[in-house]
């Protein structure tokens, strides 16, 4: 399973939230809202200019991906103050959707589409001793909550990261990062979130990450959250798990796709490399055309699966039985209820 912003934006019913209670408890963005004014309380100062030039172009009509793509060039290309910034902003993002992730789950209870579809799914694993993977680029940690009350995985009760990837039936790859992880850096363990900033154009990021609250009393550290852009070439997690994953996709014989729009060219040159021939895979992307316009790029960067575009979102995906279970019990992916 592969889920996207789109999946923790619908990850609670529609009917049980007026849009006052979305608004005021924080849903969800999804990668477009990421930066409007209702987060503004969250911002580093260092942040705010780069921001409003963000917000600017969105306002035209830009994809929030290829805006932060041009300026991670221009930073990569030596420019200390934009490094400054986007530091900033790894800071920002941590925030909120610390912030999103628990007020969404504390407001519904713990009851989400995640712990639905994973109580689901559980159902089938068990019958047929099967091993499920669940791939996400979200930060916040809604598919940790679904998932303890079903199979007692939690971020809680994980010693470490490798806690995500080392059990048989259940693995979790965060591949953007998490709200809950750490990336050491090179610098004095004392070195707060406002020296960090200010020295971003020239600190060294190491490849160690932790759990919040196992930090090194030797190294500062940052937020493990990847600044959301086109064409990024790395992953926000330890390489043992991509490692585990590369091997893991070889093995899958169904996919579910949920709230992903498949624009990370990186993780799709995986998939494509690792996937078997013919897979079957039912696309959820809120609707029926923002479910083809994922399918259309998947048979593009991973052609030879069989792709379906469901026409429904997380929501209905859940409530309905045939194309859920079709899927599990079947292999088919099928777009719709059969009449």
């Amino acid at each position: 399973m592969v889920f996207g912003a789109g999946a923790s934006f619908d990850s609670v019913p529609e009917t049980e939230f007026t849009e006052a209670h979305k608004v005021g408890v924080a849903q969800p963005p999804l990668a477009k809202d990421l930066f409007t004014t209702r987060f503004a309380r969250f911002l580093h100062p260092r942040a705010a200019p780069l921001v409003g030039e963000i917000r600017s172009q969105l306002s035209r009509g830009r994809n929030v991906e290829d805006i932060l793509q041009v300026f991670a060039d221009a930073a990569d290309d030596g420019d200390g103050r934009l490094r400054q910034q986007l530091m900033a902003i790894r800071f920002y993002l941590q925030r909120v959707m610390d912030f999103c992730g628990a007020e969404w789950n504390t407001i519904s209870w713990g009851v989400t589409n995640y712990g639905t579809l994973i109580n689901r799914v559980d159902r089938w694993r068990r019958q047929v001793n099967g091993r499920v993977l669940m791939v996400t680029f979200n930060y916040d940690l809604l598919l940790e909550h679904g998932c303890h009350n079903v199979t007692e995985f939690n971020e809680f009760n994980v010693k470490d990261l490798s806690g995500y990837v080392s059990r048989p039936d259940y693995k979790v790859f965060k591949l953007h990062g998490s709200v809950n992880w750490q990336r050491l850096v090179k610098e004095s363990a004392e070195a707060d979130e406002n020296i960090l900033i200010g020295r971003a154009d020239t600190v060294s990021l190491t490849d160690f990450y932790v759990l919040a609250g196992n930090e090194s009393d030797d190294y500062a550290h940052i937020p493990a959250i990847a600044v959301p852009t086109q064409t990024k070439t790395t992953f926000e997690c330890p390489a043992e798990h991509i490692e585990i994953l590369q091997r893991e996709l070889i093995r899958v014989d169904r996919a579910l796709l949920v709230g992903w729009r498949g624009q990370e060219q990186h993780y799709l040159g995986l998939m494509n490399e690792n996937l078997p021939d013919l897979l079957p895979g039912l696309v959820v992307n809120g609707s029926e055309p923002g479910s083809s316009e994922t399918v259309a790029r998947l048979n593009v960067a991973v052609p030879g699966r069989a792709w379906v575009a469901s026409p429904v979102g997380f929501t209905a995906l859940v409530e309905r039985e045939q194309p859920l279970d079709r899927l599990l019990y079947e292999g088919v992916a099928q777009a719709s209820e059969a009449s």
